[in-house]
Formats: structure tokens, C-alpha cells, sequence
């Protein structure tokens, strides 16, 4: 399994006045991931009854 991703996280604090804190953000991510190697029967797991 080979897993690969980014993310990227921005944030500003301010004041306004002597009263007023406020904060802004935001996030922005990507991810994948791939099966490089399976090592099984060949069927499909998800058709097995347990």
C-alpha cells in the first residue's frame, strides 16, 4: 500500500480595538492511495460470506 498526500493550513489572529479578537483559518488537503501488492487468493473478498 503506498499512501501519499498533502495539506496546507492557513491561519490569521487579529484584534480589533481592545475589546475584539477574532480568527480566520482554512485548510486544504489532498490524498491517494494505492494497492501496489495483494496477496491473496485472486476472488473478490467482499463476495465471501463469513
Amino acid at each position: 500500500m503506498r499512501n501519499r498526500g498533502w495539506e496546507l493550513t492557513l491561519q490569521w489572529r487579529g484584534k480589533i480595538g481592545k475589546d475584539i479578537d477574532y480568527s480566520i483559518g482554512g485548510s486544504l488537503s489532498d490524498a491517494t492511495s494505492e494497492v501496489t501488492a495483494y496477496e491473496g487468493d485472486g476472488s473478490d473478498p467482499a463476495n465471501k460470506l463469513v
